[in-house]
């Protein structure tokens, strides 16, 4: 009995171990430079714009906030602490893994939310926030559009203009070429479609840890 009360007293004693308001460990833990850009006028959450791939303006989906954490004089951490929500994610029929793909952006100071593309002031150049979710199949066309065959979870991809479109891009601006007709299309629409779609997702030099550069932007894309 007494053993039992002064165990109760030593719990009744404990501080909790971890605090309530602790976000938890961050699913993917970014870093990048600012140039251009005085970091006293960025707020200090990152907007990701994901890409939904289904009409002829790429990116164009939901945006995402992660935390920012600066540092003296132009350094930043981003901390992505949640997967991609579900309408960011696509994916190629019939293929094993869904596919969401962000782009990253600084928000200017006192934007209120909900944040839009308006509030965006700088942008990591030639960089991509992939996330897989399923097993990508070797030589299947969700491998092309990735650059390779990622595990799943959270990836940085380089990203590449190209001349011509890859076989997993042709396949989403036929996709997109077929709905914005099935929809009465006006001019451009359709080149739209495959125009905004020529580029490609390489190796970054390190993938998650790979440091980025934010330039500055006037609004989105």
């Amino acid at each position: 009995m007494i053993r039992r009360l002064a165990l109760l007293g030593v719990l009744a004693g404990c501080e909790p171990l971890v605090d309530p308001g602790y976000p938890g460990e961050p699913m993917a833990r970014l870093h990048g430079t600012i140039v251009g850009v005085d970091p006293e006028r960025v707020a200090d959450s990152v907007a990701i714009l994901w890409n939904r791939n289904v009409g002829p303006s790429v990116p164009s989906g939901p945006i995402a906030l992660a935390p920012l954490h600066p540092a003296f004089p132009a350094a930043l951490t981003i901390d992505v602490l949640a997967a991609p929500p579900d309408d960011a994610f696509f994916a190629v029929a019939g293929d094993t893994a869904r596919i969401a793909e962000g782009y990253l952006y600084l928000v200017r100071a006192g934007a209120e939310p909900p944040i839009e593309t308006r509030d965006f002031s700088a942008t990591a150049v030639d960089f991509v926030l992939v996330y897989v979710d399923g097993d990508v199949a070797p030589g299947s066309l969700t491998a092309d559009y990735l650059g390779g065959v990622l595990a799943p979870g959270y990836h940085l991809r380089d990203w590449r203009a190209t001349l011509d479109l890859s076989p997993a891009q042709a396949y989403f601006g036929a996709r997109c070429a077929d709905a914005v007709s099935d929809a009465g299309a006006v001019d451009g629409q359709v080149e739209a479609c495959r125009a905004k779609r020529r580029y490609r997702l390489v190796d970054a030099a390190a993938d998650l840890g790979t440091e980025m550069v934010f330039y500055p932007t006037n609004g989105g894309p």
